[in-house]
């Protein structure tokens, strides 16, 4: 397994705020976030290609299809560069680290991925799934997740996205590049498991 692209190391935009009290100075540092790292789950993160979701769709939809995911390490599917780099982005006060999955927002599938995520010592900032309700296609769905989340956090300067769908990390670029903010697209590439 494996990954294409560029990554960033972090810089910062800081403010500091010194107050006293009897007893002591404080120094308050508030830190304000100028990378959002967005990871898709679905062969990116974790290599589902070759499954029984895969070959029918329906289990997409079913929190089932995440059972019997184990840790990194032990669990060959998942994609540990892809997992390393998320690791270190979530550990980063300047970074917004986001999971962005077409798979449905219901409850169950909320639950399945965060006990996966947690056994995989991820740990988001935010995690977005496709709502039910939604029409729109994967690629629209997550260019309009990027765009909302650059609107919510204007201090955002660069978007670097992890995505196995090459069509998707283009669709964000022209939203991401639309606001003025640098994009990075890394095109995850997974190996067939053995």
């Amino acid at each position: 397994m494996a990954c294409r692209g560029h990554y960033l190391a972090h810089a910062a935009k800081a403010t500091f705020t010194v107050t006293s009290d009897a007893n002591a100075l404080v120094l308050q540092m508030d830190l304000t976030p100028i990378e959002l790292v967005v990871f898709d789950f679905d062969v990116t993160l974790y290599n589902t290609s070759g499954s029984s979701a895969e070959q029918n769709p329906a289990l997409w939809h079913s929190a089932k299809s995440l059972s019997g995911v184990g840790e990194p390490g032990w669990d060959t599917r998942w994609n540990l560069p892809v997992v390393v780099h998320a690791r270190r982005a979530s550990q980063s006060p300047w970074t917004r680290t986001v999971l962005l999955s077409a798979r449905p927002r219901t409850s169950e599938m909320e639950t399945a991925l965060r006990t996966s995520l947690t056994g995989a010592d991820l740990h988001f900032f935010r995690i977005i799934l496709k709502p039910v309700t939604l029409a729109a296609t994967t690629t629209a769905f997550k260019t309009m997740s990027v765009q909302r989340l650059l609107l919510e956090t204007p201090s955002i300067e660069r978007v670097s996205m992890f995505d196995d769908k090459e069509d998707q990390l283009q669709a964000v670029r022209l939203v991401v590049e639309a606001q003025g903010k640098k994009f990075f697209p890394i095109l995850t590439v997974t190996t067939a498991m053995t």
